[in-house]
Parts: structure tokens; sequence; C-alpha cells
């Protein structure tokens, strides 16, 4: 039985600068190939408006919901594990 090897070292996301544009944004749901162990020299703001989860920053291990706002700078490996919100009826 093999195991899949674990990842440790962040892997640089080269990103595209969509013709000189100042600002990309993206929006994507969990789970999502954009949420990965990774970094890049780019900024990034991250709000969160509909899951709930862990957020690894850096060093920084933490919580995330609705509202919730990061900015990582750059070079500083980013990822997270979601569970969607049920919204409310």
């Amino acid at each position: 039985m093999s195991r899949t090897p674990r990842i440790t070292e962040p892997s640089y996301e080269l990103m595209d600068d969509h013709g000189g544009m100042s600002i990309i944004y993206r929006q994507h749901g969990f789970p999502s190939p954009l949420v990965r162990w990774h970094f890049h020299k780019e900024y990034e703001l991250h709000l969160i408006v509909a899951s709930a989860g862990k957020v690894f920053i850096g060093d920084y291990i933490g919580n995330f919901h609705p509202g919730s706002l990061f900015s990582p700078g750059p070079t500083c490996p980013t990822t997270g594990s979601a569970s969607w919100l049920k919204a409310s009826t």
C-alpha cells in the first residue's frame, strides 16, 4: 500500500499580470485548486463570505468565518481548509 507524500514546502504560484492590471480578482469556493500551500511575490487580500475553517498564513494558524479578512504579504505562504456553512432559513 503506497502513501501519498506529505507536502511540507509551499509551491511557488506564478501570477499572470493580466495585461498590466494592478488588481486581480478571484472568487472561488472550497474545495478548489487555488486552495493549497503556496506563496508568490504579490500581496493577497482574502475576504471570507460563506465558510468557516482553519487558515495557515506563514507561522500563524487560526480560525476563519464569514467576515474574516486576511492580508498576507509577498512570499508569505498561505493555505486554508474550510467547511461550507448552511444558510439560515
